[in-house]
Order: structure tokens, then C-alpha cells, then sequence
């Protein structure tokens, strides 16, 4: 399990920082990307992570019980979906040194700011082409960025959670 808040040695570590996991990993299962090829949430750009996914999908019909125990079907189509992608948001990266978390954070910003700047760029009411959610290696959606959610999940390690709305525009049937 990686530990993200940790001393170094017998020194206290500073507040917010991340330690990097010492073991090889993979990469992540889900990524979202805005309109611009490779402008998607990530560490390396938002200082933020996905650590959850949500999805629900739903078909668009009616049907109706009659006199009898007819059942007349009638289909319509599907709803549109929601995937809600989930993540967490540091305030500095592992090369942090004791006394530098405030200068850091005054010239670079927190994660969740970067990452909440990702959202007003790429929301449904500032751009008109959807955003790409892909989950695995091929899964992907095509859908409107309509919401973010954020709470603070540890203030004395400045640790942020955020969630993202994804509204999924159905396949043509």
C-alpha cells in the first residue's frame, strides 16, 4: 500500500508532501481528456490523480400491463449516462524540501486549482465539443462535462477531493 505522507529519516516531512510508491506500477485504468489531444487530468500537469469511477446508463422505454397480462414494450432509445470521475489533489510533488510547501504553493498552486481550471476550459458551457472519458485500454465515451465537486478531505496535509461529471451522449441505435 502506498504511504503518501512520510518523514524522511528523523526529520519531521513537510506538511502536503507526497512520497512516491518505491514499487513499479501501472498505469491508471481511466482517463479523461478534453478536446485537445493529450489534455486530460494528471499528475504530471494537475498534480491531481483519478482514484474513483462511477458510471450509470439506463435504457429510454415504456411499458405498459394490460387486462389480460399483455405487456406492450415500447423503446425509445437510451438516456443519456453519468460517469463521475473522482480524484485527489496535492499540493506538491515529492521533490518538496522542508520550508519550501508555502513557496510552492504561492507560485505554482495547488493541484485542485490546476485541476479546477481543466474544468472551466473544458465544461459544457464554455466549449462545445465533448470531453473523452476512457476506462481500460479502448472503453471509451463521448460526453459533456457538466459539474465538479470539491471537499477537503485532510487540511493539515492539503489534500483535496474532487469529482467531475461526465453526462454520456448515447449510440445511435
Amino acid at each position: 500500500m502506498p504511504i503518501f505522507f512520510s518523514s524522511n529519516g528523523n526529520a519531521p516531512s513537510p506538511v502536503g508532501r507526497t512520497v512516491a510508491y518505491p514499487y513499479p506500477g501501472v498505469r491508471g485504468l481511466t482517463r479523461i481528456t478534453g478536446g485537445d489531444p493529450g489534455e486530460g487530468i494528471g499528475w504530471s500537469t494537475h498534480r491531481s490523480i483519478i482514484t474513483r469511477v462511477a458510471m450509470g446508463h439506463a435504457c429510454n422505454f415504456q411499458a405498459s400491463h394490460m387486462i389480460g397480462n399483455d405487456v406492450y414494450l415500447y423503446v425509445f432509445g437510451d438516456k443519456l449516462g453519468n460517469i463521475q470521475i473522482s480524484g485527489l489533489s496535492m499540493a506538491v510533488d515529492c521533490g518538496c524540501v522542508v520550508g519550501s510547501l508555502w513557496h510552492s504553493m504561492q507560485s505554482l498552486g495547488h493541484g485542485i486549482e490546476m485541476a479546477y481550471q481543466w474544468y472551466l476550459r473544458y465544461r459544457v458551457t464554455k466549449e462545445r465539443r465533448p470531453v473523452t472519458v476512457t476506462i481500460g485500454n479502448s472503453t471509451t465515451f463521448q460526453g459533456i462535462l457538466v459539474s465538479m465537486d470539491v471537499n477537503t478531505v485532510s487540511e493539515e496535509n492539503f489534500l483535496v477531493q474532487y469529482t467531475m461529471t461526465v453526462q454520456t451522449i448515447p449510440e445511435k441505435m
